[in-house]
């Protein structure tokens, strides 16, 4: 090709145009590449008995993908392998159903497996492959930390949540339904995940609360002034051995306390003149909290923490002995008698470590 003023460019090749329906994906798979998560996965993995195919790397990257695009099986790969302009963007085309199924059972270990005993609940040794993607896991915390910067303030919330299964190898859930009830640890403030740990579902929600919240805190890179931590759970975490070492550890915490007898009776005895407003509900419910209500002697193990009761997914952190009703106001006094009579006097207990000394709880909302 010649121009006027007699350079000649010749040209080879060209730009090729692609269009996908997720270009979105391409900021996921910088931040991915970025963060150093999938060059350690290639470092941490074991390495690949056919060196040939994807990488460890592109492998776990895949399934984040998979995952972030809305599948939720590994033959829904089969129509996001259609897409050129994915392939595009990510430099290769994605696996094929039947590779990912085959690159997955690299994390079933056996010989782990075989330690089961014939009744019980189990949770097997982790796996060399499950250990590694623990550290891709890590490597992206550490990333987020050095870029983000975050407050020192660690919330971690503490959740055993049940998944229904149809797979023959799904065991029965205290709910009656097969599946599993995998644990999980996050970092409220930045949604990460710290720990987690895939368990049967016959797994005790309370089982092995203490390693899997040790784990999460072991995640956290280290810091000079330290970490202020606090942990969130429902009554799967309400044991003394558990509350004890994370009192230990110096950690706030607030965990849903069982509703015994002989707690019940001592919330009871609280008198009406120390219930003071927090909240009203949609509906005319009235949210109270009271403290001091429990006497610091009393012998029954539920009183050895101060209690505080509090509304799911606050984040509240109030220390000393609260406890949280719902009554009914005099606005839905008669109207819908059924409803309020079910709510009125509900009460809801947390053992807690810390108060404020205000006149509620912190962090409350009106």
């Amino acid at each position: 090709m010649s121009s006027a003023s007699g350079l000649e460019i010749e040209f080879e090749g060209g730009l090729r145009e692609e269009l996908t329906s997720y270009a979105g994906s391409a900021l996921l798979v910088e931040a991915a590449r970025r963060s150093g998560a999938i060059a350690r996965a290639d470092r941490v993995l074991p390495g690949k008995k056919n060196p040939k195919g994807l990488s460890q790397g592109q492998m776990v990257e895949s399934l984040v993908l998979l995952s972030a695009l809305g599948g939720e099986y590994p033959e829904d790969l089969q129509t996001l392998r259609q897409d050129e302009g994915l392939a595009t963007i990510l430099g290769y085309q994605l696996p094929a159903p039947s590779t990912v199924r085959g690159w997955l059972d690299q994390f079933h270990d056996e010989v782990a497996m075989a330690e089961r005993p014939s009744q019980g609940s189990f949770i097997p040794q982790e796996s060399k492959s499950l250990a590694g993607l623990a550290e891709v896991r890590s490597q992206t915390v550490r990333t987020y930390v050095s870029a983000a910067k975050p407050d020192r303030q660690v919330t971690l919330d503490v959740d055993a949540h049940l998944v229904e299964s149809s797979k023959k190898e799904a065991l029965t859930t205290y709910e009656g339904f097969r599946g599993y009830q995998p644990m999980v640890v996050a970092w409220a403030q930045t949604g990460l995940i710290l720990a987690d740990q895939f368990r049967d579902g016959n797994v005790p929600a309370s089982k092995d609360t203490i390693e899997v919240v040790d784990e999460a805190y072991a995640a956290l890179p280290g810091r000079p002034e330290g970490w202020e931590v606090r942990v969130r759970s429902d009554s799967a975490a309400y044991e003394q051995r558990v509350l004890d070492h994370w009192a230990g550890r110096k950690w706030t915490f607030a965990v849903s306390a069982d509703m015994s007898p002989r707690l019940r009776a001592e919330i009871e005895r609280i008198g009406i003149e120390e219930w003071q407003p927090w909240a009203v509900e949609k509906g005319g419910f009235v949210r109270e909290w009271a403290g001091g209500g429990l006497r610091p002697e009393q012998e029954c193990r539920e009183a050895r923490y101060r209690a505080l009761s509090l509304p799911e997914h606050s984040d509240s952190f109030a220390t000393g002995r609260v406890v949280l009703r719902w009554r009914r106001s005099e606005a839905v006094r008669g109207r819908d008698q059924r409803l309020a009579d079910e709510r009125a006097g509900t009460h809801r207990v947390a053992p807690r470590q810390g108060w404020n000394g205000g006149t509620q709880p912190s962090g409350a909302q009106g």
